[in-house]
């Protein structure tokens, strides 16, 4: 837990800095050969109100898409971010998610269960 005068600044644009200093620091310990550390930067509980703003995206999303039947593509999001939207919808009726591109630019897509083709 990362204390600072200015979150804004630490945590970035969509958290991007924070996350980008999260990806170095846990590169480093990989590194390090250190596998049993898993490294998770935080300031004043940033993810757990990221965690609920990804869950209200991920419940609109579904709703579009049950409405739609049109597939919705998020923005690219580091991992532990596409794994928190996966876990929120995995019991959907209605839809699905999955990940697609490489990199940094994986995004989440989430589609109807009915458009099993995609």
């Amino acid at each position: 837990d990362l204390s600072t005068t200015n979150e804004s600044q630490l945590i970035g644009t969509r958290g991007t800095t924070i996350n980008e200093l999260q990806e170095q620091a846990n590169q480093f310990v990989q590194q390090a050969k250190l596998d049993d550390i898993d490294v998770v930067l935080d300031t004043k509980d940033y993810r757990a109100k990221r965690s609920e703003i990804l869950k209200k995206v991920a419940e609109r999303a579904a709703k579009e898409v049950a409405n739609s039947e049109e597939s919705v593509y998020f923005d690219p999001m580091p991992e532990f971010e596409r794994v928190q939207i996966h876990e929120f919808l995995k019991d959907n009726k209605k839809v699905r998610s999955y990940s697609e591109g490489k990199g940094k630019q994986r995004v989440v897509v989430v589609a109807p269960r009915t458009k099993l083709s995609d």
